[in-house]
């Protein structure tokens, strides 16, 4: 299972170049909030979905966060 999340990373750092610059681990909710900021303000500063304010509080952790996100997102416009 570790090989595999391992894997899967790399293939995304690889698509996304300025993923390499990430060298953060999320340990919680305000750090899971930051480094999706942040990868949107990298790719689509415009379109960055609306994350809870009491995110902390709620019961979808991480979850909650991710659900509205995906690749979809940083497609490239053909």
């Amino acid at each position: 299972s570790q090989v595999r999340i391992e894997h899967a990373i790399g293939i995304l750092k690889g698509q996304f170049s300025s993923l390499r610059e990430l060298w953060t681990q999320t340990r919680n909710h305000k750090e899971m909030k930051d480094t999706i900021k942040w990868l949107y303000e990298e790719y689509e500063p415009d379109s960055a979905p609306v994350a809870e304010d009491n995110i902390d509080n709620s019961n979808d952790g991480i979850r909650g966060i991710l659900h509205p996100i995906t690749f979809s997102h940083f497609e490239e416009p053909q």
